[in-house]
């Protein structure tokens, strides 16, 4: 269903259940809010207690109305909720916004009322948004089905193309505002409160189906779901309307346990990033990028290139933003800001913005006259109105000058820093492209790891064993009991080895000096043996023995893991590996399992290869083993892991995994 015909954003009737005339009544004044906005659809009111209320005949339940209306906006407290649904279920109105607080958000009895309410809804198909909302706005029909005070001061609703969903309320209403002021205003703002019923994927579906939603700014507390909200990405995503979201929480580090160096890496945060970028969605980090992100994108700009032009009357400010736009990992396009002494021609402003992905109009009053600006501002709203070139301006304007450069289309963004910093986000922001995702490898984790359970440390000569089994490149390797077993594997596998000390209780070796390498001769190999049980009894731990490994020489060394999230599944991850891996922090991560393709773009992302540059060794070796190994990680059937190869020894010719770790932290 599109969002035109959703009862929930526009409805043709609506009925409003709990008004009375009593002073503060929420539900008198959702009514005055209709009159005032101008809301075209039929009002019904619904209280066996009033004759009429605000001017408008009062029924005393929803089946004595003289039509169903399509939405049902339940003004009664949380106690008295259950029953205004029966009421409007027996009517045959299939969809309500319910307002009250006191439900799943307290605890105790609320919980039980909130998942008895939720059971009615479902039991016959009824839409609820709530409870323990601020309720739905919606500028084009124009619907007010919110009690939010902050409207009482607000006399006119701007429509706008970007729709705001959020789990806060007050989150929600401040964005409201914002936009209204910056002249761009909204398709719409959902506050999805408690989602006892509808939950913050369903809006998101919605949106992806409404002719109205070009941008959809959202934030976000939780997930119940991880997969529904995956499928919510990709229907936004193949409807080609970007989403932002500020994700509560998404900053914080991962409270996992750092073992390996997996779980030092992988906070949140790059979570997150990572999978709302596999769907071209732009994560940001506060409501003021929120904010300014959406506008940029409603105005037009869209991910792609890096280089922005700068245009201002003012030599100090312009030099200040170019700085800006450059600590944000842009270019400035002609290699410097374009300084004018008067109104900028059409033919300059089209010039300079050939030559970049997009344009910031910097003014800083610089230009003198209040007309001369004025004039700029309308060569620009009008250049970028027919498609010549894509702009934002940083300056401080009129709230009437602002609302006309809206209507053309030209985000108005206060600060060249505020500027610099949402250009970055949307430019530097990856494509929304279907990622091509295979099956996980048929590999039986269970039979080859039959001890598996929570709290395991898979040591490395067994870990090996199982990614050789796997079908991975193992350097070659065998574990020696006794220095003679030492011996004799060197005498197999020749070569310079290494050869380290296993122990369940260790897992960061080189750090506890369970490690000794360049070993070359048989005599050496039993040395090293003593000496690693003696590191061991020194340190307290079990030695279990001494695992003997060709050393494998040349390439770089990176880190290739993959761990479980509780939300989003298997997650792949490579960076730069060995002693540097938390020196660098230097991780780009990938929901798994990935293809070729997919794997090069994650390499790609490195700090580490675009500093090797051209040195960097062919990208398909390691492509290959990264997808083969998100495949193999796909198929792990524990509720929570961790598996590292660090490191991965990356040369023109192949991949090897030197050291293993497998962590079972779940069953």
């Amino acid at each position: 269903m599109s969002a035109a015909r959703n009862p929930l954003l526009a409805p043709e009737s609506i009925v409003v259940i709990g008004a009375s005339d009593t002073p503060g009544n929420l539900g008198a004044r959702v009514i005055d809010y209709q009159r005032k906005y101008g809301y075209r659809g039929r009002i019904h009111v619904v209280n066996p207690r009033r004759d009429s209320v605000a001017g408008l005949p009062c029924h005393a339940a929803p089946a004595a109305l003289p039509e169903v209306p399509d939405l049902a906006i339940l003004a009664v407290s949380a106690a008295a909720a259950e029953e205004a649904v029966k009421s409007c279920i027996e009517a045959g109105i299939r969809h309500g916004i319910l307002w009250a607080a006191g439900f799943a958000e307290v605890g105790g009895e609320g919980v039980a009322r909130q998942a008895s309410l939720a059971a009615l809804c479902d039991a016959h198909g009824f839409s609820l948004c709530g409870p323990n909302t601020l309720g739905i706005i919606d500028t084009h029909v124009p619907l007010a089905a919110t009690f939010a005070t902050p409207l009482l001061k607000v006399d006119r609703l701007v429509p706008g193309s970007i729709a705001i969903v959020s789990q806060s309320g007050g989150t929600a209403i401040h964005l409201l505002s914002q936009a209204q002021q910056a002249g761009f205003g909204l398709r719409c703002m959902i506050s999805s409160g408690n989602e006892a019923v509808l939950r913050f994927p369903d809006y998101l579906r919605m949106l992806a189906e409404d002719d109205a939603t070009r941008v959809v700014a959202a934030y976000l507390e939780g997930l119940q779901d991880g997969a529904d909200f995956l499928d919510a990405l990709a229907r936004l995503r193949d409807a080609g309307k970007p989403l932002v979201i500020l994700k509560a929480g998404a900053a914080e580090a991962s409270a996992r346990a750092a073992q390996a160096h997996t779980g030092a890496l992988t906070g949140a945060f790059r979570v997150w990033r990572a999978v709302l970028e596999e769907h071209g969605a732009i994560l940001v980090r506060s409501g003021r990028e929120l904010l300014d992100v959406s506008l940029l994108l409603a105005a037009g700009v869209r991910p792609g290139g890096r280089r922005v032009a700068v245009v201002s009357a003012a030599p100090e400010t312009a030099g200040v933003a170019a700085s800006l736009l450059q600590g944000e990992g842009l270019e400035l396009a002609g290699g410097a800001p374009r300084v004018l002494d008067g109104p900028p021609s059409a033919a300059m402003l089209r010039e300079a913005a050939g030559s970049a992905d997009a344009l910031l109009f910097e003014d800083a009053l610089g230009l003198g006259e209040p007309a001369e600006t004025q004039v700029a501002l309308a060569t620009l709203a009008r250049l970028h109105a027919t498609g010549a070139v894509r702009a934002a301006a940083a300056l401080e304007v009129a709230p009437e000058t602002r609302a006309a450069l809206a209507r053309d289309g030209l985000c108005v963004i206060p600060t060249p820093a505020r500027g610099a910093e949402a250009l970055a986000r949307v430019l530097r922001a990856p494509p929304a492209d279907a990622v091509a995702r295979p099956a996980p490898l048929g590999f039986d984790w269970a039979a080859a790891l039959p001890q598996g359970r929570a709290g395991l440390v898979v040591s490395e000569h067994d870990c090996h064993r199982l990614l050789a089994a796997g079908g991975l490149p193992v350097a070659q390797g065998r574990i020696a009991h006794s220095p003679e077993d030492a011996a004799a594997a060197f005498a197999v596998i020749g070569g310079t080895v290494a050869m380290k000390g296993i122990s369940a209780a260790v897992t960061h070796r080189a750090a506890a000096g369970l490690l000794r390498l360049g070993i070359g001769s048989a005599a050496e190999a039993a040395a090293a043996w003593h000496a690693l049980a003696e590191r061991a009894a020194t340190l307290g731990v079990p030695f279990e023995g001494a695992y003997v490994q060709r050393m494998e020489q040349g390439g770089v060394e990176v880190i290739v893991a993959a761990f479980r999230d509780p939300m989003f599944g298997v997650m792949v991850t490579c960076g730069a590996g060995g002693t540097a891996t938390e020196l660098l922090d230097d991780v780009a991560i990938a929901r798994a399992p990935l293809d070729a393709d997919a794997a090069r773009a994650l390499i790609a992302r490195l700090r580490l290869v675009r500093a090797l540059g051209d040195d960097a060794p062919d990208a398909a070796p390691l492509a290959r083993f990264i997808a083969h190994f998100s495949r193999l990680a796909a198929a792990i059937p524990w509720a929570a892991f961790e598996l590292e190869v660090n490191p991965v020894k990356w040369r023109a010719a192949d991949a090897i995994a030197v050291d293993g770790l497998l962590l079972l932290t779940a069953p």
